[in-house]
């Protein structure tokens, strides 16, 4: 391997790990502060990196949401088109592994609610969820699909946690058809 492509990869594995700080940071901080009175320094100090480190990967805080929301998404939107398109043939375990996902992220979740950024999230989802459709009325069902399956989720996750992952994949593969 030539030496320069041994620098960019370790450049690149860098990166991803100064990211990675950066947005786990944001998010502690997010955990007992309000989103508008985080500061870049604190979330650089936490972080253990520069306002330099901060700025060569976000203009500002909401691009980490932004960037947090688009893996969030992008992870699942191939199982989402997958399902959508009828290639998953097991509703259930597709609904299953939507709910382990959103109860494994809850404390995001619940910090960028309280952040207000839920409508934000919601239209983020639904941008890349889109992003592959290519006529109106796919478009319209993936939205329309999205938002049931997102507001279940969250009155399940903030109103109702007794109800296990299982009798929701069910309830979901009885009632929420695309």
């Amino acid at each position: 391997m030539p030496i320069t492509q041994s620098i960019i990869e370790r450049n690149q594995e860098i990166n991803k790990i100064l990211k990675e700080s950066i947005t786990q940071a944001f998010f502690q901080l997010l955990n007992v502060m309000d989103y508008e009175d985080i500061t870049i320094s604190q979330i650089c100090k936490k972080a253990g990196v520069s306002r330099t480190g901060f700025y060569r990967n976000y203009r500002d805080k909401t691009q980490i949401i932004d960037g947090y929301t688009y893996d969030f998404f992008l992870n699942i939107q191939n199982n989402v088109m997958s399902f959508i398109s009828g290639e998953i043939k097991d509703p259930l375990s597709f609904y299953k592994s939507y709910f382990e996902t959103v109860k494994e992220n809850k404390q995001i979740i619940t910090s960028l609610r309280k952040a207000g950024f839920q409508s934000y999230h919601l239209n983020r989802a639904n941008e890349i969820l889109t992003s592959k459709a290519f006529d109106k009325e796919t478009i319209i069902r993936i939205i329309m699909f999205n938002g049931a399956l997102q507001n279940i989720a969250l009155y399940w996750l903030f109103n109702d946690e007794t109800t296990t992952i299982e009798q929701m994949a069910i309830w979901c593969s009885k009632y929420l058809r695309y």
